[in-house]
């Protein structure tokens, strides 16, 4: 029910699971939404939900649990990063709505955005959704996407996405509500899930596999500054790349996936993928001394897994 706050009329808005800053900032700034508060995600490590707490504590948000729902009511609860499902007989009395972090109905689950760039896919994007009772199928209001460029890392696609999703938030929002914004039924076909990525999955493992996914790797754990990095294997050793393409002249073709194929006069190298080749442009040790791949590879090695170069 809209409430009237010095006259003017306001939805009430309930916040669940870890704040994404910019979207709290909106719902705090909105004249026509009422921000009550937030419920944590207590399902978190503790240091992760005490952080989390201070962040929605320094806008001067009051803490719900689940069992205060139905005593505040909201007229929407948004969900934008939680990790559990939540009960049917609460999802079936509130409009909870999801912002989730993959263009649906294909990608679900987890890490969803950064499976679709390891897939090769030419957009990632936020979901604004109904939340139902199995996992991401809910009804859909809104996609908001960006299309992805080879040479720019997820951190800074994100950051893109969220700024495209604050800017029609509000309006979102206040469209589900109110009824002026109509959602569509997802297809239950052509349907992936996702688990979530850790820090070990940007290492090279196996270099039998698409040139796309090697890209994705590294926009996804590059290294500095804001991955893990993404890790190759010389000689028994981890190096991160810190910069790596794919060579539009190469050609598909079969060969042995992880060989080392060519060197170029700026240092780089050139190492055969299950389609094409990737190229890379320096190798960065673990105590951060960056090297030219020339120094540490030649023509014919193959790199494979931990497996010692030969």
């Amino acid at each position: 029910m809209c409430v009237n706050i010095d006259e003017v009329c306001m939805y009430k808005i309930l916040y669940i699971g870890r704040p994404i800053e910019s979207v709290v900032q909106v719902l705090k700034e909105s004249a026509s939404l009422d921000l009550l508060g937030y419920i944590l995600d207590k399902n978190l490590p503790e240091d992760k939900i005490n952080n989390d707490k201070k962040i929605f504590r320094s806008y001067d948000l009051h803490e719900y649990n689940f069992s205060d729902i139905d005593i505040v009511k909201p007229d929407l609860v948004l969900v934008p990063n939680y990790s559990r499902l939540i009960k049917s007989s609460l999802i079936n009395r509130y409009p909870f709505i999801n912002i989730h972090g993959g263009i649906l109905p294909k990608w679900r689950g987890f890490s969803s955005n950064l499976w679709a760039l390891l897939n090769g896919e030419k957009k990632v994007g936020y979901t604004v959704h109904r939340i139902r009772s199995g996992m991401d199928n809910g009804e859909i209001y809104r996609i908001i996407d960006v299309d992805v460029q080879d040479d720019v890392k997820f951190i800074d696609l994100r950051k893109n996405i969220i700024d495209k999703l604050c800017n029609q938030l509000e309006n979102i929002l206040i469209g589900i509500i109110d009824g002026s914004l109509q959602p569509v039924e997802q297809k239950e076909n052509d349907i992936v899930y996702n688990c979530k990525l850790n820090p070990d999955d940007g290492i090279v493992w196996d270099w039998d596999k698409p040139s796309r996914y090697f890209i994705g790797l590294w926009q996804i754990f590059s290294y500095p500054p804001y991955g893990t990095g993404m890790k190759v294997f010389i000689h028994d050793k981890l190096y991160y790349v810190t910069k790596i393409t794919q060579e539009p002249e190469i050609a598909v073709s079969m060969g042995i996936s992880g060989a080392v194929v060519n060197m170029y006069e700026d240092g780089s190298v050139l190492i055969k993928t299950q389609d094409t080749a990737v190229r890379i442009y320096e190798f960065m040790d673990m105590e951060k001394k960056r090297m030219l791949p020339c120094k540490l590879l030649k023509i014919g090695q193959r790199l494979q897994g931990n497996v010692k170069t030969r």
